[in-house]
């Protein structure tokens, strides 16, 4: 039978982890960093739009989104393997 073109349900449910694991490190992180990190990467403002929402400066947003950004992988190191990614991905 040939395949459909969905994904598999392993597919669904390491994506469903990955998705769990990424909210569970935002939510560990200072809020003003979770909301920077948040609106670039999730709601894809720019940095000067975010600033504007934040009520700072692109420079304090610059700083906010790197430091959530360190502070994300460093909450998210060793589970890359528990979380269905290779050394390719």
């Amino acid at each position: 039978e040939p395949e459909d073109g969905a994904r598999s349900a392993l597919a669904g449910l390491i994506e469903a982890d990955r998705m769990a694991a990424l909210e569970a490190a935002l939510a560990a992180l200072p809020l003003r960093q979770r909301q920077a990190v948040a609106l670039r990467h999730l709601e894809g403002l720019g940095n000067p739009e975010i600033a504007e929402v934040m009520d700072i400066g692109v420079e304090a947003v610059e700083s906010l989104v790197a430091r959530g950004k360190r502070n994300l992988a460093a909450l998210l190191a060793g589970r890359r393997a528990e979380l269905g990614y290779d050394d390719d991905d």
